[in-house]
């Protein structure tokens, strides 16, 4: 069982979003089993299986139970192929902890100030946490980003080693996620961000 957290900079930036969408491409594409948990309270999940069920398993869980429930998981003859875990957003203590659990970290982020400080420090955290943790930088959400700040970003990702994805705009056609399999407008954006992650994965 592969086990990806979808960890969030900051609010807003997108996580939850991609974190339900790579679930359902998972199940729908890739025919793998797949489970999404999601620890990000108050959670979107019930809201959306009001509107459609999931076509695969998922639950909310708080971040001090998720520990021990993957390794539950992990350990039983039915566990899926891949945990997605919609972490909440920030570095809290708990979280911290729960790092090391992961195999990969998909990290979506904004071409800003705000997200190029908290990547860095994150990445420091993370490195710290969880150093056999393979993190994924995901630039998603901002179409028409300030040339300086994207020159800052790119300047310090090609003196690193860091798994960059393309570029994904999380537009309002698929801002909120749904359940159901990907119309053609979300099939060509979203597929060659998640044929990179499955390449790496």
């Amino acid at each position: 069982m592969k086990t990806i957290f979808f960890s969030g900079l900051a609010g807003g930036s997108g996580k939850t979003t991609m974190a339900i969408n790579f679930a359902r491409y998972l199940h729908y594409y890739e025919k793998s089993k797949v489970m999404l948990l999601s620890c990000d309270m108050p959670s979107v999940l019930p809201f959306l299986e009001a509107q459609a069920p999931f076509p695969f398993a998922a639950r909310d869980i708080s971040p001090s139970q998720c520990a021990a429930y993957l390794q539950a998981i992990a350990a039983g003859a039915q566990a899926p192929a891949y945990m997605i875990v919609d972490l909440p957003s920030g570095a809290t203590l708990e979280i911290l902890r729960l790092l090391p659990v992961a195999h990969h970290h998909v990290m979506p982020f904004e071409y800003s100030m705000v997200h190029y400080g908290k990547l860095q420090t994150f990445l420091h955290l993370l490195n710290k946490w969880a150093p056999e943790s393979i993190p994924l930088l995901l630039p998603n959400k901002v179409s028409r980003a300030n040339a300086t700040i994207k020159s800052l970003f790119d300047n310090w990702f090609r003196q690193s080693s860091l798994f960059v994805l393309p570029f994904v705009t999380t537009s309002s056609a698929h801002a909120v996620p749904s359940t159901a399999p990907f119309n053609q407008l979300e099939f060509q954006n979203l597929r060659p961000v998640f044929n990179r992650m499955m390449h790496i994965l």
